[in-house]
This record gives structure tokens, C-alpha cells and sequence, in this order.
């Protein structure tokens, strides 16, 4: 029995999405600063900044980071909530 390519491509997506929360948890917690910006983030775990902003939107959702969108820049500065921190 065979998985269609489709399935095979999002059990990826599932899986690439999961380890990418583990590492922005682990930049973020390493970081000696309060917050990282999304592109400071992509830059440092190697991922594109669009990639970052998606995956910190849905980590977001989760209550895993908070996000602070800075105007007019459009920069988006990702921090790890205080109640995560102590854990």
C-alpha cells in the first residue's frame, strides 16, 4: 500500500512545521534578548523571512510567542511569554 504524493507532501509539511517551532523556541529562549525579529530569526535558522512569519503566526495561535507588530515598518518582533519562560 502506497501513500499518494499529496499525503507524503503534507505529512512533510506537518513534520517540517513541528521541528520549526522547536527551533525558534530554542533560538528565542538562547537569545540574551527579550525579543528576535522575524528576519533576524530566518536568518539565524537558515528559513526565509515569509517562512518565519507563518510559522510564528501559527505558534501565535498556540500561545507558544507573542508577536508585536512595529509601524511603519512592518516588523514583526517575536518573544516567548513569560509563563513559557518558567517551565
Amino acid at each position: 500500500m502506497s501513500m499518494g504524493s499529496d499525503t507524503i507532501k503534507v505529512l512533510k509539511d506537518i513534520i517540517d512545521s513541528k521541528l520549526a517551532y522547536k527551533y525558534v523556541l530554542c533560538t528565542l529562549l538562547s537569545s540574551e534578548r527579550e525579543f528576535l525579529t522575524t528576519s533576524e530569526l530566518g536568518s539565524i535558522l537558515q528559513y526565509s523571512t515569509s517562512y518565519i512569519r507563518r510559522i510564528v503566526k501559527e505558534m501565535e495561535e498556540k500561545g507558544l510567542v507573542i508577536l508585536e507588530r512595529l509601524q511603519p515598518d512592518d516588523r514583526i518582533l517575536v518573544k516567548i511569554p513569560t509563563e513559557l519562560k518558567k517551565i
